[in-house]
């Protein structure tokens, strides 16, 4: 499946809505495709400004998708082709996937977080999801060989890996496990085991489409998350301003696709 993609303050974004995003992941599943799976955000822009990694990730994605309002508000202030239904949080689908996972039997590995919490996120996804077959492996592997803990997961026979280290050690250690890897998804999972085993707090839902995610997350970390929501975008927002300011016909080559596909998935021929 192909998706329409827009450029914006030095990154390449895939314009997705959450059915897309889950109907992607199916078909990828079913076709036994590799493909590397990310999503943007503020922080993730600050840090692939900074970090060769991060962009390295990202130049390996088969599919980033939109997972934060700011960048759907600038994208709209610059008449790129974008709508509020392409902004796609983890939160929002991961449900969703994990019910279909369980379903068809599909099998997921997740590597990342301490010993103790990756137990624990072993038995919560089989007790809130019954039937899913998941293997959890803490993610503290840094001096472990990329490609013999690769083997290991490959034991597993994964459809989909989730690797949660924390930007940007996950990116990293998917761009030089991504050769090794035998599955069909390969997702940067972030504190997806935080939040579903509630060491971190999720916003509730409907503060996603309003844009004060950050906000709920600031006021329960605010020593941890003060210069990711009130240092970072002062450094992104200049790029914004310079775009926003530049020639109309540069911007709307920005836009990699034919403009009446701006919201439909296609699938390739």
């Amino acid at each position: 499946m192909r998706f329409p993609k827009v450029r914006l303050v030095g990154i390449s974004v895939n314009l997705v809505t959450k059915n897309q995003l889950l109907d992607f992941f199916q078909t990828s599943i079913e076709h036994q495709s590799k493909v590397v799976v990310g999503a943007h955000n503020m922080h993730s822009v600050y840090l692939a400004q900074r970090d060769k990694s991060i962009r390295e990730f990202y130049e390996v994605c088969d599919l980033a998708y939109v997972d934060g309002m700011p960048l759907v508000w600038m994208a709209e202030a610059l008449d790129l082709p974008i709508s509020s239904e392409h902004r796609v949080a983890f939160l929002d689908w991961y449900d969703d996937f994990f019910r279909m996972a369980a379903a068809n039997k599909w099998r997921l590995f997740y590597l990342g977080g301490a010993a103790e919490s990756s137990k624990n996120f072993e038995k919560v996804l089989h007790d809130r999801y019954p039937g899913l077959q998941a293997c959890v492996h803490h993610g503290y592997v840094r001096d472990y060989d990329v490609e013999t803990l690769c083997k290991q997961i490959n034991k597993f026979k994964p459809h989909a890996v989730f690797v949660g280290m924390g930007m940007p050690i996950q990116e990293k250690f998917i761009v030089d496990a991504v050769p090794y890897l035998k599955t069909s998804l390969i997702f940067a999972g972030g504190a997806m085991l935080e939040y579903l085993t509630g060491e971190e707090r999720a916003a509730p839902r409907w503060m996603g489409p309003l844009g004060l995610e950050w906000l709920y997350r600031l006021v329960h970390s605010p020593k941890r998350l003060a210069y990711r929501y009130l240092v970072e975008p002062t450094k992104i927002f200049p790029l914004f301003v310079r775009e926003l300011f530049q020639d109309r016909d540069y911007l709307g080559k920005r836009f990699m696709g034919k403009p009446e596909e701006a919201l439909v998935c296609k699938a390739d021929k």
